[in-house]
């Protein structure tokens, strides 16, 4: 009788793995989709995304990133026909704008980056 335990006991432990099992497979279908046009400090900019793997292209000096994305943190390249550079995007909660600083060649990025979507997804949405 000890190792016996009542129904609505065992209903509890039911709801409660079924809760843990969906939440696992709700994080599992659902990444941050950055994908879209944004106005930037430094004009248009189109982003393109793969998992992690980020592209882009904007509209100053013929310039492309490629970064990768972490969370709401995006670091990496810059190229342009004047130079290249670091950079670190910062995304707001729903992923509609971001906070950045870009930097020359490999200087910890200081100057000011910042850009707003424009058009395209927004927030998150459902890995296949």
């Amino acid at each position: 009788m000890l190792n016996q335990k009542s129904p609505g006991m065992k209903l509890t432990t039911k709801i409660f793995l079924l809760l843990v099992v969906w939440s696992i497979s709700i994080l599992g279908l659902t990444a941050q989709n950055i994908a879209g046009i944004y106005q930037t400090d430094f004009n248009e900019m189109t982003i393109q995304q793969n998992g992690s793997s980020i592209t882009g292209t904007y509209k100053h000096a013929n310039g492309r990133i490629e970064g990768t994305l972490n969370g709401n943190t995006m670091t990496g390249w810059w190229y342009q026909s004047n130079g290249k550079g670091r950079f670190i995007f910062v995304f707001n909660d729903d992923y509609s704008a971001f906070t950045g600083k870009w930097s020359y060649d490999n200087a910890e990025p200081s100057s000011v980056w910042n850009g707003k979507r424009t058009s395209g997804s927004s927030g998150f949405t459902t890995q296949s």
